[in-house]
């Protein structure tokens, strides 16, 4: 109760804030019931009702999970199960977050008619995306068993081979969140919401499936984690790499001319490579030293992610845009001045 009553609050002082934000940027913003209108409401409803489903779909895809789990394997298996998809679920928020705010844009190219423009904002999301996603999504591949032995205790430990199948196919679906929010911009959604729909009914049928009949994850993956439970993961794994990951790509690239071989090179593959930057020290460090602890898992990760970031800025971003990203510091920079400070 104390945590529905935290979020509840943090929840309404969200929205009271966005709302006095408006009011600031927009003073003579008015609002009345007297000027609504039946087709805007009409427009509203046909566009978010299809947005509604597309959201719906997107997030139950890991809370149907719980629900196979508890049905056919019994309500103690979805706690290991809960934290392995729990973290994975965090990164994929953080990108999603980031990747929305780039529909308004695509709105506006649209209309300009600036398709070149909106195919280069689809490679460029997505690389930036990866660049996002990648380090935190093979920081818990590589050092999943040791947050979870340090988190909750070496009882639940196992359920790092659960992280490592969630997380794995991530890599290429989460990427796509650029291409979601770029047909949503457009007035394009429908087909990716039926792409999502598709993909959270594979994944309930999968996971069914795999979890009554788990011995092809026991021949491939033993008994050290319930064959069952890995069955639920890779249920929901091979429709996120599948459907999510490559269909969502060749349906983007489809609707906006872009060729996908291009698109997968330069806006998965090679922000993919250049990740490795993170992989690689990672990798020695798990070999070597195995951390354990907040500290030294903090520690390993900063460590590893200081590699990325040096490997990024001068191998993986374009002189053109490190030079838009030195403009947009500054000027983070400059308005943290005050006034006098920054106009010398």
């Amino acid at each position: 109760m104390a945590l529905a009553w935290a979020s509840l609050f943090v929840n309404l002082l969200g929205h009271t804030w966005a709302y006095f934000a408006t009011r600031r940027l927009m003073p003579g913003l008015s609002i009345k019931f007297s000027m609504v209108r039946k087709e805007s409401l009409r427009m509203i409803a046909s566009y978010g009702g299809w947005a509604m489903m597309g959201a719906v779909a997107t997030n139950i895809a890991f809370q149907t999970d719980s629900l196979v789990i508890t049905g056919l394997l019994g309500a103690a298996l979805v706690t290991p199960f809960a934290f392995a998809s729990g973290l994975v679920e965090n990164a994929r928020a953080l990108v999603h977050a980031a990747a929305w705010v780039l529909s308004p844009t695509a709105s506006e190219l649209d209309t300009l008619g600036e398709q070149d423009k909106l195919r280069s904002m689809l490679i460029a999301g997505s690389k930036y995306s990866v660049f996002v996603s990648w380090p935190v999504l093979l920081g818990l591949i590589v050092f999943g068993s040791n947050l979870l032995q340090t988190w909750v205790g070496e009882r639940y430990a196992y359920a790092g081979l659960l992280l490592t199948i969630l997380a794995a196919p991530t890599m290429v679906a989460l990427p796509q969140a650029t291409a979601s929010s770029v047909l949503f911009g457009i007035s394009r959604h429908k087909g990716i919401v039926l792409i999502a729909m598709l993909s959270a009914l594979c994944n309930l049928g999968l996971s069914v499936w795999w979890a009554r009949w788990p011995e092809p994850m026991r021949a491939l993956f033993g008994d050290a984690v319930p064959p069952g439970l890995v069955g639920v993961a890779m249920g929901t794994a091979v429709p996120l790499l599948v459907i999510s990951g490559f269909v969502t790509a060749w349906y983007a690239c489809s609707v906006l001319g872009q060729p996908l071989a291009q698109y997968l090179w330069e806006g998965l593959l090679q922000p993919g490579l250049v990740s490795l930057a993170f992989l690689a020290p990672a990798l020695v460090v798990q070999y070597y030293w195995h951390p354990l602890g907040w500290g030294a898992l903090l520690g390993a990760c900063a460590g590893c992610w200081v590699v990325f970031a040096l490997v990024t800025w001068f191998v993986g971003i374009s002189a053109s845009d490190r030079r838009r990203w030195a403009i947009l510091v500054g000027g983070l920079r400059d308005r943290g001045r005050p006034a006098k400070e920054a106009g010398r």
